[in-house]
């Protein structure tokens, strides 16, 4: 008799010392939480902060490299030559439209570019931040913020690059998909197709991104029945009114013919150029991230169950093609690579976000990724960006100077450059000075001979020539893209060398004194020689 009311007070006891240890583990959790949230805002702090030293320090960096080469284009366009008719170049025709409306609305300087580069990256911060909003806005902006840095850090000649505007189409569209899809609204469905068709008509590496992905929510039942059919049509007329603008503006341009003769011609022979091997190219994919990638993939083993799910699943699908984008090109090009990065940011970030509100062990893991983004990456990518000598203008004004002195405006369309990127069509544009031919790229002139697309680019090129001898003719020590250098690429066509010699006379070859630093590597500057005709 005297045992029950023991054990009466022994289940007493478990009772409230059950509930204690329930009481300990909530009050434990809320704790957790709200040291969560407290740290988040401070690493949303330091990388607030990141980005503004990165935007202020940049702001004044100068119009240079592909941006130069496409803005040219822009103004040959707005004087009448048509791309692919008048003008050999491999780029698809969104990437001039986009330049072109750049310069028509914000302007054509630098100060423009830049603004627009900003833009594209407050637009994929948002972005980010719309597609992760389930997991917190600190995600998104943890995954907007590293972005902006190390694109910052990748230099000024990845300023509004093709694959960042792609990288930034591919983000617009995932939060149009992923909203569509919450809140069963098939309409947003149209900018889905819309931006993933425009990163297509960029470049073609992108095509199977919206089909893919439309094709992926189908299967996964993620679209309600009634819904189905609006979802498909929005989705697919969004994708298909940039492939058909492309069509009209080449229609419009009459050069259509001319367009597909490029894609079988000098786009191929491009694509061939100075490739990099398979392993260089997966080992630098993620190479700024690559202690993060590690760490992430421990959070991914530990996580592997919540993967099957179609938004992880979804964005995993445009970070394989971002990747595989990434080596068909095969330069090796640190934008090349944006798409891919900018979707594994978004991925690492959300799974950093679900680690910690996990074990302590994946706490502590997932921790450490956000500490290695916010203290290390992107104060280092800042801190890089700042050394950047952007000042650096003395191939441009050397250049300029001699030009001034040969006639100035008197030579629009009288000038010819033998150069890609070296610098020289920097100065034409900035002089608004015509050339007096449209060949823009010495690849497709120096070369192997006995290349189809090497004979063909030389019979237009001096058939062109010699119906309209340029007055002065500049020619940069470098072909791009792979060599080689030290004017040696003269030597590779006979019969333009035998020209220079004995039409022209050398007036004068100039090497800037100072490197260049404008990206990761310093540079030697490069060399130009500025032959005039000769009239004897």
């Amino acid at each position: 008799m005297s045992s029950f009311p023991i054990s009466k007070s022994l289940a007493t006891g478990l009772v409230l010392s059950s509930k204690e240890r329930s009481r300990e583990q909530a009050h434990r959790s809320i704790s957790q939480a709200y040291t969560s949230r407290i740290a988040l805002r401070i690493s949303s702090c330091i990388l607030a902060w990141c980005v503004l030293i990165f935007a202020v320090i940049s702001i004044h960096w100068p119009l240079a490299g592909d941006a130069t080469l496409i803005h040219y284009i822009g103004f040959l366009m707005d004087r009448g030559s048509a791309p692919y008719r008048d003008i050999a170049d491999y780029n698809f025709p969104r990437a001039y439209m986009i330049d072109y409306i750049v310069m028509h609305t914000l302007g054509g300087g630098s100060l423009a570019w830049r603004l627009f580069d900003l833009g594209l990256t407050v637009c994929g911060g948002l972005a980010m931040i719309s597609i992760a909003r389930t997991y917190g806005r600190a995600v998104g902006f943890f995954a907007g913020s590293l972005l902006a840095v190390v694109h910052g850090c990748d230099g000024i000649y990845a300023l509004g690059q093709r694959d960042f505007v792609i990288a930034i189409l591919v983000l617009i569209g995932y939060a149009a998909l992923f909203h569509a899809i919450r809140n069963e609204s098939p309409h947003w469905m149209f900018p889905f197709g819309l931006c993933t068709g425009l990163s297509a008509t960029i470049k073609p590496t992108f095509l199977p991104l919206g089909l893919l992905l439309l094709i992926t929510l189908l299967l996964m039942r993620r679209v309600d029945q009634r819904t189905r059919f609006a979802t498909v049509i929005w989705g697919l007329a969004g994708w298909a009114i940039p492939i058909v603008g492309v069509l009209v503006f080449l229609w419009r341009m009459s050069a259509i013919f001319a367009f597909f003769a490029v894609l079988r011609g000098i786009m191929l022979y491009h694509a061939a150029l100075g490739r990099r091997p398979v392993s260089y190219l997966l080992l630098h994919s993620c190479a700024p991230l690559l202690p993060m990638v590690v760490i992430w993939l421990l959070c991914v083993f530990k996580l592997r169950k919540d993967w099957i799910k179609w938004e992880r699943i979804a964005l995993l699908i445009g970070c394989l093609l971002g990747l595989a984008s990434y080596v068909i090109q095969g330069k090796g090009y640190s934008y090349q690579r944006y798409p891919f990065l900018a979707i594994l940011l978004l991925m690492m970030s959300i799974d950093f976000a679900r680690a910690i509100e996990r074990d302590k062990w994946l706490r502590i893991v997932g921790w450490i990724g956000i500490a290695f983004g916010t203290l290390f990456l992107a104060p280092v990518s800042v801190a890089r960006a700042s050394r950047y000598d952007w000042q650096n203008a003395e191939f441009r004004t050397m250049l300029r100077d001699d030009l001034r002195r040969l006639g100035g405006d008197r030579l629009s369309g009288r000038v010819q450059c033998i150069d890609t990127i070296g610098g020289c069509f920097d100065v034409l544009y900035r002089m608004q000075l015509s050339q007096s031919d449209g060949f823009i790229y010495d690849e497709f002139l120096f070369g192997r001979g006995d290349n189809n697309v090497i004979s063909d680019s030389r019979g237009k090129f001096w058939a062109r020539m010699q119906a309209n001898l340029p007055e002065v003719i500049v020619v940069t020590d470098d072909q791009f893209p792979s060599g080689p250098g030290n004017f040696r690429k003269i030597e590779s066509w006979p019969q333009f060398a035998f020209l220079l010699d004995h039409r022209y006379r050398l007036y004068v070859q100039r090497t800037p004194s100072h490197t260049v630093h404008w990206w990761s590597r310093v540079q030697q500057p490069h060399s130009y020689r500025i032959y005039v005709i000769s009239h004897r």
